[in-house]
């Protein structure tokens, strides 16, 4: 059987402190207009998995902060 790699962060979790919620939603923003990616991860960043960071993806965070569903 064909071994695969969990990713090494968590969904959503923009900036690395374990958990997802409102404080990554303001991580991401900040990320979006100063593009200073310091502190955050960007493979958590894009939610929802275009290979692009946009307001999209703070749009989908947001989403799944409220549904807790990323469907």
């Amino acid at each position: 059987t064909e071994h695969v790699e969990e990713p090494s962060y968590l969904r959503g979790d923009v900036d690395m402190d374990g958990k997802v919620g409102i404080a990554d939603v303001t991580a991401l923003i900040d990320y979006i207009l100063s593009k200073d990616a310091t502190g955050i991860s960007l493979d958590a960043a894009d939610v929802d998995l275009d290979g692009v960071i946009s307001i999209a993806d703070v749009t989908s965070l947001i989403d799944f902060i409220l549904s807790g569903s990323w469907e």
